[in-house]
């Protein structure tokens, strides 16, 4: 594949990609893409039918009818080259593995980020992934339509300054994430069918790219269980806490499962070797009984006052990294179980906001988003603004 500008000859012969598609054709413009890694370009109709002349291989120079590098069409060329667009005859037999798709929406309206490291503070990787939970079927939707429902809460830049707006949190009356930047990198790609460590293993690979230069990396799920890939490349960078706000009662002692789920989710995170302590939040009357809190998994309810959240901090240890999960299947009311016990928006808010203060969140994930749900849009704004309170936590000075 031809790579740079500087191996671009107008008198080589270039033929076109074999993953060139065209999305969309008019009067005026075509926006081509790649099927192989989602490139995606705009370009107008006359470039379009000069770049149709590839189709066997030729040269630019008899294409464009000039070997000059300085004329439009051939600047046009180079560039088209540089892209994946134009290759030399024979280099593209095999495409590279596609680890992400491009979803036609983004969260929050924030721009995309291509498959490198973000510039963004925060970056979303979508996990559409339901194999891990008997009771999330469907779950595989969620960041789509999380995405969807996203675009009522859009994200945008100052016109003078470029810096990101934020938004105002009408709950504490006051500004958050003013000036932290957000992207979107996308869906993983799942081959429906495959085991969950090579789907887990792709989303690792993205992730560990993705926040190379530091960008806070989001999980947007999926079942539970898609709450791994995040948990494993932050405790990679040290001692790491996961408190999960939930109400699936998990099986801690899950160490030798073999196959994530959400149940033994504890247990694969426990197994980790900077994974020091995994902590479920649940409603207050689902709390366990006999969970020995001197244990390395913890369960503890809230009622409201995240008060015990006292029973979760190493005072020994200042703002030590933590991971934060939300699943959002633990603020609706189940239809089949309306008595089961359901977090309200006003604890989970005040207990992300008091996770914060005691602690570095250094990830996050958002997963049991089953727009089948019934009431899935106030479902999912509460679950929308929740995580903009997680991030708020993570970001907003303290």
């Amino acid at each position: 594949m031809v790579g740079t500008d500087a191996s671009f000859s107008p008198d080589d012969p270039l033929v076109l990609s074999p993953w060139m598609s065209v999305e969309q054709l008019d009067d005026s413009a075509a926006t081509i893409f790649l099927s192989s890694d989602g490139t995606r370009l705009r370009i107008p109709r006359s470039l379009h039918r000069l770049l149709l002349r590839f189709a066997t291989a030729t040269s630019p120079h008899e294409v464009c009818g000039t070997s000059d590098p300085a004329a439009p069409a051939m600047r046009a060329m180079a560039q088209l080259a540089a892209k994946g667009f134009l290759a030399t005859p024979g280099s593209a037999a095999v495409p590279p593995e596609r680890l992400v798709w491009d979803p036609p929406v983004r969260m929050f309206d924030a721009p995309a980020q291509k498959l490198r490291a973000a510039q963004a503070d925060i970056v979303f990787l979508g996990m559409p992934w339901d194999f891990g939970s008997y009771t999330a079927a469907g779950a595989r939707r969620g960041p789509s339509a999380l995405r969807e429902a996203s675009l009522q809460i859009l994200y945008g830049l100052d016109r003078l300054t470029g810096r990101p707006l934020g938004w105002f949190d009408a709950d504490r009356r006051c500004p958050v994430l003013t000036g932290v930047s957000l992207a979107d990198a996308g869906d993983i790609v799942v081959n429906h069918g495959e085991r969950h460590a090579a789907a887990f293993a792709r989303a690792s690979e993205v992730l560990a790219t993705l926040t190379r230069d530091g960008a806070l990396p989001v999980s947007i799920g999926g079942d539970a269980s898609t709450a791994f890939p995040v948990i494993e490349l932050a405790q990679r960078a040290g001692p790491l806490d996961v408190i999960r706000i939930g109400r699936t009662l998990c099986d801690a002692n899950a160490l030798d499962a073999p196959r994530l789920t959400a149940e033994s989710l504890p247990g694969y995170a426990l197994s980790l070797p900077n994974v020091e302590r995994y902590v479920d939040v649940v409603p207050t009357v689902m709390q366990g009984d006999g969970v020995d809190r001197s244990q390395r998994y913890v369960r503890v309810a809230v009622d409201g006052d995240a008060a015990a959240l006292s029973a979760l901090r190493d005072p020994s240890q200042e703002r030590k990294r933590v991971h934060v999960g939300i699943d959002i299947d633990s603020l609706a009311k189940a239809s089949d179980s309306p008595s089961l016990p359901s977090h309200t928006y006003a604890e989970v808010h005040e207990l992300l906001l008091a996770i914060g203060r005691s602690y570095r969140i250094v990830s996050v994930d958002l997963c049991g988003a089953d727009p089948g749900v019934a009431g899935w849009g106030g479902v999912a704004m509460t679950a929308l603004h929740l995580l903009l309170t997680a991030l708020g936590a993570a970001k907003d000075p303290v």
